[in-house]
């Protein structure tokens, strides 16, 4: 042992985890061989996933993967329902600035508008693959992003995958969010938290976090929820980066609350939107659509839920509120408030969908389950969140010696990678609408060969979208829930 060496740097550094073999805390002659064992597995793996080659290939894999989830036709070559319909034919036929801060559905979505600004440049023949590959490849930069942000809470670059892995791949985006910059909003929402309270703050960190806070505000009027998160955090961090991201946010928000009190609801029989009426089973779906869907994935719960729906509430909200009084017991308090704040935001956020959109986001049922799992996506990840800074907590070397509390951080790691790999794998493969419609390549080759054969350029045509050969819309609109009327000119 260096004697020279200041009693206060040398506690700091044996605290940090820098701590040669002679300044161990523990006699060699006490160590447990498993325990040994179990932090080389955990360096080789932080070692392995530390090499860029390795995070270029999870990088694309993240881009990839997304594109084979849709069964049937790919994603690749269909377009989802607001893609053609909504986002390309405005910016097409009313010029794509003019309608970049238009609301839709009563709230600005402003991701979407931003990627469908190129549209009207190139021919619509080949909208399927843009939208597809742009919106995975944001999807994917998005995780990099929440995995970059979250090493300051999170040394485990392993829990950290796990967490970037629900942005691409959770099961409750793959009936309706995936290859699609419609519903992009969502993974926006999800990575919004940790672009808020993330303690990377070079000047390039500090950039992107704007940015993606800023985006995600104007994703949805939904994140008005995070506002609390984000100034609990400012009240802690108390620094200039953090003040920067905060107001890029409340920005972000102040220009969403225009548009929101400028933009109006379209009326729907069968849905009162923004009523307190649709809060009467709010409970029932947060314990099933939130603790369910994160526990279980979308499929299992839905399984669950066909065979008891009382089970599907009661068991997985038992669980996982267990789980997270159980981690958060002995935590560092900053870490408690944090993870607290991010459970009780996603109560509220699910609260606030249902007060937005009605009680159809509730269902149990298969049918329901499957119509609207988006809503899902941003809560489970804010459960998610708080549970690996819990356990992250717990599995850091800082926190005093403990026979149970690091073990139990070193089983949580593994286990919430465990199940996040589990319900990821078992909801992958999805089977849409979207999956059932033809290519939109032959579409277009279609409407052009019989409708712009000797027709003006200016001349408009529509091109079929989201029928579904073989479903109940095809027998009554012929071209589809979402055709896509444009000038000839931007098809050839």
């Amino acid at each position: 042992m260096n004697d020279s060496e200041p009693f206060a740097a040398r506690t700091e550094r044996i605290l940090a985890g820098h701590t040669p073999s002679e300044t161990s805390l523990v006699p060699a002659r006490h160590a447990r061989p498993e325990r040994r064992g179990n932090a080389r597995l955990s360096r080789y793996i932080d070692g392995t996933f530390a090499r860029r080659a390795v995070g270029l290939i999870f990088l694309l894999a993240a881009a990839a993967l997304p594109l084979f989830r849709q069964r049937g036709t790919p994603s690749w070559e269909t377009v989802w329902a607001e893609d053609g319909f909504l986002y390309t034919q405005q910016a097409v036929n009313r010029g794509a600035f003019h309608v970049v801060l238009r609301g839709y559905n009563g709230y600005l979505q402003l991701p979407p508008r931003l990627l469908a600004l190129p549209t009207p440049l190139f021919s619509l023949r080949y909208l399927a693959l843009y939208c597809s590959l742009t919106s995975v490849a944001v999807a994917a930069l998005l995780a990099w992003g929440v995995y970059h942000w979250s090493r300051s809470w999170i040394g485990s670059r392993l829990l950290r995958l796990a967490l970037a892995l629900l942005v691409v791949l959770m099961p409750a985006l793959g009936p309706d969010s995936t290859a699609t910059i419609t519903n992009l909003i969502w993974p926006f929402l999800a990575a919004l938290p940790w672009a808020l309270i993330s303690m990377e703050e070079r000047r390039r960190d500090v950039a992107t976090r704007s940015v993606v806070a800023a985006l995600g505000a104007t994703s949805s009027l939904l994140s008005l929820c995070f506002l609390p998160l984000a100034l609990v955090w400012l009240a802690y961090r108390r620094t200039k980066a953090a003040l920067v991201v905060t107001a890029s946010f409340v920005a972000g928000i102040v220009l969403q609350g225009v548009v929101a009190l400028t933009t109006s609801t379209p009326a729907d029989p069968l849905v009162a939107h923004r009523s307190l009426a649709n809060l009467v089973n709010v409970v029932e779906g947060e314990g099933a659509r939130v603790f369910g869907t994160f526990l279980l994935g979308s499929r299992w719960e839905m399984d669950l839920g066909n065979l008891s729906g009382e089970a599907a509430v009661i068991l997985p909200t038992i669980a996982v509120v267990a789980l997270l009084v159980l981690l958060a017991l002995g935590a560092d308090r900053r870490v408690q408030v944090i993870a607290g704040t991010c459970v009780v935001t996603a109560v509220a956020l699910f609260a606030g969908t249902a007060w937005e959109r009605g009680p159809g986001v509730y269902g149990l049922s298969q049918a329901g389950v499957s119509a609207t799992p988006r809503y899902s996506v941003a809560p489970v990840m804010l459960v998610a969140s708080a549970v690996a800074l819990l356990v992250a907590c717990r599995e850091q070397k800082s926190n005093p010696p403990s026979r149970i509390r690091r073990p139990l951080g070193n089983a949580g790691t593994w286990l919430f990678v465990a199940q996040t790999v589990l319900v990821v794998a078992a909801g992958f493969s999805v089977v849409t609408l979207r999956g059932l419609d033809p290519s939109w390549i032959g579409r277009v080759d279609h409407v052009v060969a019989q409708q712009c054969a000797n027709q003006p350029p200016s001349t408009l045509v529509t091109v079929p979208n989201g029928t579904g050969e073989h479903t109940f819309f095809s027998q009554r609109l012929p071209n589809g829930v979402f055709p896509v009327t444009v000038p000839c000119s931007h098809l050839r």
